[in-house]
């Protein structure tokens, strides 16, 4: 009597491997976690590097606890030799060794990147040593696809003050393509004009404007912004339709996911 062949179960299609390399926030609100959730509602299977423990709350950021250079290229090596990943992002990067270690490892093995390039102090500690910040500008975001500044950052990066729409373009004209590839200026509610972004890649400018919204700040929305880039770069997508898929995604985000547990507005991704 001939056996009875059970069915196969259908074999998942492979995942898009998207990598965070930063730090972790407690609260879930921002850093690895916020990415990693980002990385899952676009479809994409997250992977992490931390770079830093930064206990905080919404009072304020308590201490940074970088990681070892040692570890964190225990981290690069152990995802890199395991996984084919398809685009990456970095946040926080607290030290010169740490960006060193990074550097190396993302030259050796070419890939889609964003940069969010926390820098500067927010909530009244600075996230990256100061002696890291010449560092990161001169040799990491020239390996960058795009950065994804918010109005300070730009600032710093490009040496000027930005308040106009003018000035965020003479920003980006000074940012592209001399120290990166292309640049979003993220303006939020920063501007006298409205919330606008603002995309540019040395050829091309694209205006990205989104209604005001009284909500205040949002914790960790620029991770959510940068990791929802690198996941939509890793889908093949060409990079100005990247930006704004992403736009479209945040905007909803905003629009329909925000909570205020604890006196500090999340985006919960209901």
């Amino acid at each position: 009597m001939a056996k009875t062949r059970k069915p196969s179960a259908a074999k998942a299609p492979a995942p898009l491997f998207c990598l965070t390399i930063a730090g972790l926030d407690p609260t879930g609100g921002a850093g690895a976690t916020a990415d990693l959730r980002i990385f899952r509602r676009l479809g994409a299977y997250g992977l992490s590097c931390l770079t830093a423990l930064t206990p905080q709350n919404t009072r304020g950021v308590k201490g940074i606890h970088p990681a070892s250079k040692a570890a964190l290229k225990q981290e690069l090596d152990s995802v890199f030799e395991d996984f084919k990943i398809a685009a990456a992002k970095t946040g926080q990067i607290p030290n010169k060794e740490l960006a060193q270690a990074i550097v190396q490892k993302l030259k050796a093995n070419p890939l889609p990147l964003v940069v969010d390039p926390v820098m500067l102090p927010t909530r009244g500690m600075w996230l990256v040593e100061k002696d890291a910040v010449a560092y990161l500008r001169k040799n990491l975001l020239p390996l960058a696809a795009v950065i994804t500044p918010n109005l300070e950052e730009a600032a710093w990066l490009a040496d000027m003050t930005i308040t106009t729409m003018a000035d965020m373009e003479a920003a980006a004209a000074r940012l592209v393509p001399t120290v990166t590839k292309a640049v979003v200026l993220t303006a939020g509610d920063g501007l006298r004009e409205g919330a606008w972004d603002l995309f540019y890649d040395g050829h091309h400018i694209e205006w990205m404007k989104t209604p005001r919204r009284a909500v205040g700040d949002i914790h960790g929305s620029g991770c959510h912004y940068s990791a929802a880039l690198c996941a939509h770069l890793a889908k093949g997508l060409p990079l100005l339709d990247a930006v704004k898929a992403t736009k479209r995604l945040l905007t909803r985000l905003i629009d329909h996911d925000l909570i205020d547990p604890t006196g500090q507005m999340k985006i919960f991704h209901s």
